[in-house]
């Protein structure tokens, strides 16, 4: 608290990343009182890896602005880079950043270190003292927090286990010996540029294979077509479950009012791990073991540099 007396504000935003961002714009654009707290796509510049592509297609991957004006392809128009597919990392960082110039301006670059509900909304609290009231608070944070390591790898150094989250620049693998577990876009990815910095790498998924996510227009025409088909009848986002399921889920308006079991129930026939198509072939000298999870993990005798897996199969690694 400064100067005595508590501020207020009608919505407070924790986090600036592309969803903080587009939900700040939108408010904004209302006429309604918005503060947002955080660094700027912060989550992007610090934990994705150099070289890394976006799976969603360009035009997924717009921050959501009120007039359309600040789509990722006007972006990319304005300051002459090439629209390319798929969207480099690099690129939409940069978009994330301008958009944020555009649109939100006077993002606070500080830290909420607290929440709590009173009868006016929420009271907030900032890492460098100041408190405030919120009649909202929106979330903002992303998946920084969610990182996970299976359980046969606690205790194990940071320098031999690490999460995809814990990297930005891949290239400290050159040479090494690297076992990339998951068959999702960022396992996938990852074992791709590893395998590009020099690094002897090996995919290994409980998945029976990994699920691809198809370019309708590298195909034949007759393929093309039915993938066509295939398309109008999905939803329009990369959401890979039965038609319906998907197209339930990607209508928040009725998503959000099921119960929270039901919601459980429908994602998880619909989220599942899956690659990009253009990955295939930046894989085609990396092992694929899939249908196997890791039973144990020890390090080796002498020193311990190196880690001994144990898969389900009884194969070591």
């Amino acid at each position: 608290m400064r100067g005595g007396k508590e501020s207020s504000c009608q919505v407070a935003i924790i986090g600036a990343g592309p969803y903080g961002l587009a939900t700040a714009s939108h408010l904004r654009a209302r006429n309604i009182e918005t503060r947002i707290f955080g660094t700027p796509m912060e989550f992007w510049e610090r934990h994705m890896p150099k070289g890394m592509y976006l799976r969603s297609a360009s035009s997924a991957s717009s921050l959501g602005d009120p007039t359309g004006r600040l789509a990722l392809d006007r972006y990319r128009n304005l300051h002459d880079i090439p629209i390319t597919k798929p969207v480099p990392i690099e690129d939409f960082i940069r978009y994330g950043h301008w958009f944020q110039q555009q649109a939100v301006p006077n993002v606070e670059r500080r830290t909420v270190a607290n929440v709590s509900p009173n009868a006016r909304g929420f009271h907030v609290r900032l890492d460098d003292g100041e408190d405030f009231h919120a009649r909202r608070v929106i979330v903002a944070t992303g998946i920084s927090l969610f990182s996970y390591k299976p359980p046969e790898f606690a205790g194990l150094p940071s320098s031999l286990v690490s999460h995809s989250f814990d990297h930005s620049d891949l290239l400290q693998f050159k040479g090494k010996s690297v076992a990339v577990l998951g068959s999702g876009q960022s396992a996938l990815e990852s074992a791709a540029l590893l395998k590009e910095a020099g690094s002897d790498v090996e995919v290994i998924a409980r998945a029976p294979k990994p699920v691809w996510l198809a370019d309708v227009k590298s195909r034949g025409l007759a393929r093309a077509l039915r993938g066509w088909l295939s398309r109008v009848a999905r939803p329009p986002f990369d959401i890979m479950g039965p038609r319906f399921v998907s197209w339930v889920i990607a209508w928040p308006r009725m998503y959000r009012h099921m119960p929270a079991s039901l919601q459980q129930t429908l994602t998880g026939r619909a989220v599942r791990p899956a690659g990009s198509y253009w990955l295939i072939p930046r894989l085609k000298d990396v092992p694929l073991t899939t249908g196997r999870s890791i039973t144990s993990a020890t390090l080796t005798p002498g020193g311990g540099s190196r880690l001994r897996l144990l898969l389900s199969d009884g194969t070591e690694r």
